[in-house]
């Protein structure tokens, strides 16, 4: 029986949604936008609209729309590199990291429930099967068409 990597992919991505549900109601925010949130609160470094667009592989134009809804909303705000007037830092406001608290607990709670009845052992063999899979797609691309 051959694993059905898009159908599981649709069920994780639904039950991720689900999880949100509640948070983009009460906040108004996109699920694109909870992710941009997210991943400047857990990847300080990789704090620029590029970082994040090669990360999720969103379109530049989509992600130039959420950083432009964020920072008029005040979560967010553009800092040019002194050193490099060119490059544009993407920093969370504190009205910004107040919300990446209660958007990092839900994700963590969807975590916990996507991981129900995992093993320790379990997950450390599943991230390890992962990163493996993962090092054979980079390692071996796809052949020209």
């Amino acid at each position: 029986m051959a694993f059905d990597y898009l159908s599981f992919r649709q069920t994780l991505c639904r039950h991720y949604r689900q999880h949100f549900a509640a948070l983009r109601e009460e906040t108004g925010l996109s699920q694109s936008e909870i992710e941009l949130l997210l991943f400047l609160a857990a990847e300080p470094v990789a704090d620029t609209a590029s970082a994040f667009s090669g990360a999720r592989q969103m379109a530049k134009s989509r992600v130039s729309a959420v950083v432009d809804s964020l920072e008029g909303r005040g979560y967010l705000q553009r800092v040019r590199d002194p050193q490099n007037r060119r490059l544009v830092h993407l920093c969370l406001t504190p009205q910004g990291r107040a919300l990446a608290s209660p958007l990092g607990d839900c994700k963590t709670a969807f975590w916990r429930s996507a991981l129900t009845g995992i093993s320790a052992e379990e997950r450390r063999e599943l991230y390890a099967i992962l990163q493996k899979i993962q090092k054979n797609a980079e390692r071996d691309p796809l052949p020209p068409q």
